[in-house]
């Protein structure tokens, strides 16, 4: 709730806090409204695909959020795939830690495809996520 009034926050930690698909999705909300926060990290939560969504449909609409760390959280192919769908549209984020999930070669595929043209992505970590030779092929 905080997230959604406060005007000065730029960076937010949750490394590790156990903030559950509840937590994530509240989280997402606040996104939606913040117009501050520039760097949030929620990795190491096992928030899965389930919890991840929220977050990265909310980067659909946010324009301040440069950084984003959903690494370790057991995000699967399908939250890569909406993942990629949402970078189509977002225009702010320079750095994306996935390093430790589960995107396999389909959903590294579909984010290879995004970066092609992405204007302000410079930083994309997606070590240990078993991408296989075609992932590796399309980056």
């Amino acid at each position: 709730e905080a997230l959604k009034v406060n005007t000065n926050l730029t960076q937010l930690d949750l490394t590790e806090s156990t903030i559950g698909t509840a937590g994530a999705a509240a989280l997402a909300t606040a996104l939606l409204v913040n117009s501050t926060l520039k760097n949030l990290s929620i990795r190491d939560n096992s928030i899965g695909t389930e919890g991840a969504m929220p977050v990265i449909e909310a980067l659909r609409t946010n324009t301040t959020l440069t950084m984003l760390d959903l690494g370790n959280n057991n995000i699967e192919t399908a939250g890569a795939i909406a993942l990629a769908g949402a970078l189509r549209v977002n225009r702010t984020i320079v750095e994306l830690d996935l390093g430790y999930n589960k995107l396999g070669t389909e959903g590294v595929v579909a984010l290879a495809d995004v970066i092609k043209a992405h204007p302000t992505l410079a930083v994309l970590s997606l070590g240990a996520n078993n991408i296989g030779t075609a992932g590796a092929v399309a980056l």
